[in-house]
């Protein structure tokens, strides 16, 4: 629930890393809002996090190409248009918030689209990104195996350096990376059943070999090298 039985909850949360992960993650690493500030959600999809967004407080707007997803968002009492970033090409400083959840790797042109995101962006807005990381672990690991490459659906996929250079070159700062460790073990899941010729969303094999969960557990991934590019960053103040 959104209002805790009891206070010390959120020391309980500080407590449990993954717990705390899940959350973060579920609110998109964005700070609370203030009054009447607006998000856009690019790539809504069936409006989960929207209806989260909008709980938290944000005045939320969803933009998504699939029609038939668009249908499903609407259904929920949400505002949503069917559509890509070209659409709001007349609007400029309208939005406190843009979020795009595993979108940039979708699009043809991802440097127009960070463009679009600053110019639709007020002054000291943030962006929340989340994209597979062509440098992680996993990618080194399981290469074309590796459950983030998802040809031919993915278009263009990043490494840490290259995706926070293209941030600053689009007038972006402060940008903050953000480590999500839990996702690790299902990432290399998928990649082994798929290496071992399965369906990534099959049931076989259930789980990682010891050995596999073994260094899991050993290591401490650079957060360059983790499975997603996790990260916000604000436009420059005017």
């Amino acid at each position: 629930q959104h209002h805790p039985a009891s206070g010390l909850g959120q020391w309980v949360a500080r407590l449990l890393p993954g717990q705390r992960q899940k959350l973060d993650k579920g609110f998109r690493y964005l700070p609370k809002p203030a009054q009447g500030q607006r998000l856009l959600d690019i790539g809504c999809g069936n409006g989960d996090f929207l209806v989260s967004a909008q709980e938290a407080g944000w005045q939320v707007l969803g933009l998504e190409p699939d029609p038939k997803a668009a249908a499903t968002t609407r259904q929920r009492g949400l505002d949503v248009t069917v559509g890509t970033v070209d659409i709001l090409a007349g609007e400029s400083s309208s939005f406190d918030a843009i979020t795009l959840s595993h979108v940039i790797e979708h699009v043809h042109e991802p440097v127009q689209l960070l463009q679009a995101v600053h110019r639709l962006l007020k002054p000291g807005g943030v962006v929340y990104i989340d994209t597979p990381n062509i440098q992680s672990h996993g990618a080194q690991l399981f290469w074309k195996n590796w459950r983030g490459l998802e040809t031919p659906r993915h278009l263009a996929l990043f490494n840490p350096a290259s995706l926070t250079g293209l941030l600053s070159a689009s007038g972006f700062d402060d940008i903050k990376m953000e480590r999500r460790t839990a996702v690790q073990q299902g990432m290399y899941l998928m990649s082994l059943r798929m290496a071992t010729g399965r369906s990534p969303y099959g049931l076989e094999p259930a789980r990682l070999t010891w050995l596999t969960r073994l260094r899991l557990s050993l290591s401490n991934i650079e957060t360059a090298r983790l499975e997603f590019i996790t990260l916000t960053a604000r436009k420059m103040n005017a």
